[in-house]
């Protein structure tokens, strides 16, 4: 298998990096951080999500898109959205 790129090594580490401080991303929040351009930061970043490096975890409305866009964390370190079974567990309580 072949060792990652520098752009999808760098699109990893601003998605950790983000994670980090406590809030998911847009790919255009990754690749900024990442500092790579926004063409091939979001190919790398949609192909990251397509092989598992990355999970969607929502949608969140962004200033200057009129369609909401996907909100994205590392595999593995995304925090689902409290659904229905955490209401039941927190009401029982």
């Amino acid at each position: 298998m072949r060792p990652q790129g520098e752009v999808r090594r760098a699109l990893s580490e601003a998605a950790m990096a983000l994670k980090a401080e406590q809030r998911n991303a847009t790919w255009r929040d990754i690749a900024q951080r990442a500092s790579v351009g926004l063409l091939v930061g979001r190919r790398t970043v949609e192909n990251m999500a397509r092989a598992g490096d990355l999970q969607e975890v929502g949608r969140v409305r962004v200033a200057g898109s009129c369609k909401p866009m996907v909100d994205y964390a590392p595999r593995g370190m995304a925090v689902p959205a409290p659904g229905l079974d955490c209401l039941m567990r927190a009401w029982s309580r």
